[in-house]
């Protein structure tokens, strides 16, 4: 989970950056939409979004353009794609 927030603030960055840059990571799924609020979800709720629908519909589904983002970003996307 400490890699979404990562993630999150490198998409922060990209979009500062880069006019064009959209998350490949859908907007519900993002660090900002769930865990963000103080007021968001907690407990089973929590357990069950992060175990039903973080990881098994999101993160296994994630595609890169290689040619559009930087190096770092499409090897470890393809490497979790891969495994």
């Amino acid at each position: 989970m400490l890699f979404l927030k990562i993630f999150c603030d490198k998409d922060k960055e990209l979009e500062v950056l880069n006019d064009d840059y959209v998350s490949p990571i859908p907007t519900e799924y993002q660090w900002d939409s769930w865990a963000a609020d103080d007021e968001g979800m907690t407990g089973d709720e929590l357990q069950e979004f992060v175990d039903r629908k973080l990881f098994l519909l999101c993160v296994i589904s994630i595609s890169v353009p290689l040619t559009k983002e930087p190096f770092w970003y499409t090897k470890f996307l393809m490497a979790i794609t891969i495994t």
